[in-house]
């Protein structure tokens, strides 16, 4: 959505110097947003490549593998966000950028090269789990900070977690759970509620699903009032009428309905029995099905001084997953944290780290 006249201005030269340098807009971004990130990715994959890991402890290995992703992900938290934001919403250019998005996949490699597992499959999930596990960690920082408040205590029991996993005879149903409860299964049709609450058929409604659908579709800063009213069937004078600011009518049509489904998530009866395998399922497809909403949220967040999504229910779910823990799980309040933001990295940044895999 950045037009080249405006970047041409923050850099006080004229737009017909930008594209003698750069050609495209896509090439532009390509060179200001990929290529940074591919670097650091690249070069952090080459400094392991010469290490003997193989030597060291495997609690060392890890912690130094998520402290450094924590460093790729915090040295500029912004390009995280691009990239993230481009890839939802920027279908034509992903399609431009493609070769550099392969790049950072043949990037991971070597990572994968390095993690081995009885599985064919689990050196590319490890790597590309974890990498999207701490991405989210830093990118979600601001609904997962009761469960990780810190990057320390991230760190410990992310490498507690890689080490030693969750036992896998006390993973089941939570104790007294009805016999028979599977521990994966396809998603609860109903579990969250409908999307955007049903059908709107008032003008209020109206004005709600139309900026509900605009927001997910362009982001905050891509969405008019204008845009809204005219897809809503109305004015703007109208608009305002049902709606104070654009702020507003962001609150009730993404930021409220997003709530009140993580909220009716937590409260279904049937979290009582489900058993962390089934919990993880359920929620992965909460979030893949809501992951328009979450990256609008992010993006919004990212701009915001204040978090707008009230932290009740989010917490209420963190704490939901520490309760499918076992007692002896160490760690177990990061770990949940964790958990969710495992799931967060796997449904928003699905296009890119886990295409072709």
């Amino acid at each position: 959505r950045v037009a080249t006249r405006d970047i041409a201005k923050r850099a006080d030269v004229t737009p017909s110097q930008l594209f003698a340098q750069f050609g495209t807009k896509a090439r532009l971004y390509e060179i200001a947003i990929v290529k940074p990130y591919l670097e650091t990715v690249s070069s952090f994959a080459e400094r392991w490549r010469g290490d003997p890991v193989s030597e060291v402890a495997p609690e060392q290995v890890y912690r130094v593998l998520v402290d450094e992703l924590f460093d790729v992900t915090l040295v500029e938290p912004g390009l995280m966000t691009a990239l993230i934001i481009a890839q939802a919403h920027e279908e034509s250019l992903v399609e431009e950028i493609a070769p550099s998005l392969r790049q950072i996949d043949d990037a991971l490699r070597p990572l994968e090269d390095m993690v081995r597992g009885p599985e064919p499959g689990e050196p590319v999930l490890a790597v590309r789990l974890t990498h999207g596990t701490v991405m989210a960690a830093v990118q979600f920082q601001c609904w997962l900070a009761s469960h990780l408040p810190d990057r320390e205590s991230t760190l410990v029991a992310m490498t507690d977690l890689l080490t030693r996993g969750v036992s896998p005879e006390e993973v089941g149903a939570p104790s007294g759970a009805a016999a028979g409860v599977p521990s994966v299964g396809p998603p609860p049709t109903d579990a969250a509620g409908p999307s955007r609450g049903g059908p709107r058929t008032g003008m209020r409604s109206r004005l709600l699903t139309a900026a509900a659908g605009l927001f997910e579709q362009r982001g905050y800063p891509g969405v008019s009032t204008r845009s809204i009213a005219e897809d809503a069937g109305t004015s703007e004078t109208i608009l305002f009428r049902h709606f104070a600011t654009k702020d507003d009518l962001f609150e009730h049509a993404l930021v409220h309905p997003w709530t009140d489904d993580v909220a009716a998530f937590v409260g279904d009866p049937r979290r009582r029995d489900s058993s962390l395998g089934q919990l993880v399922t359920d929620l992965y497809h909460l979030f893949h099905r809501r992951r328009p909403t979450l990256i609008a949220l992010l993006e919004f967040e990212r701009q915001e001084p204040q978090p707008r999504v009230a932290q009740t229910p989010i917490t209420a779910l963190l704490d939901l997953v520490e309760t499918r823990l076992p007692a002896t799980q160490g760690h177990r309040s990061g770990t949940a944290g964790l958990i969710v933001a495992a799931v967060l990295g796997a449904a928003v940044l699905d296009v890119w780290l886990f295409t072709g895999h």
